[in-house]
């Protein structure tokens, strides 16, 4: 098995790896059988270790997850949540890039 350095969420372990922790998460909400999250799931896997020490990454397949994907109102997929503090400060909602991507993330980084 690969490890790697994004986290699997789950609708139980969401409150204690997101909310209940301090600095920035960005969560991508996905489904396994969409062709823009698998893109997606590639980018962000890719990325990850770039903000390994800035932000937590993590992905919840909203198919399994009902509860945490209707809490957060998760209508289309992919969807990206970044939380600071356990709170939700912003999200992007459908495809981006991996550069765009990693532009977005060091501006909200340096905005703190």
């Amino acid at each position: 098995m690969v490890e790697t350095d994004v986290r699997h969420l789950s609708d139980f372990s969401f409150g204690d790896l997101i909310l209940g922790s301090k600095g920035f998460h960005l969560v991508n909400f996905y489904t396994a059988s969409s062709p823009d999250c698998q893109k997606l799931g590639v980018a962000i896997e890719d990325m990850a270790p770039k903000f390994k020490k800035k932000v937590v990454i993590a992905k919840l397949d909203v198919e399994k997850n009902p509860a945490i994907t209707a809490r957060y109102k998760v209508t289309s997929t992919p969807t990206l949540i970044l939380f600071r503090d356990g709170e939700e400060i912003d999200r992007i909602s459908g495809f981006v890039t991996e550069s765009n991507l990693l532009v977005y993330l060091e501006q909200k980084i340096k905005e703190g």
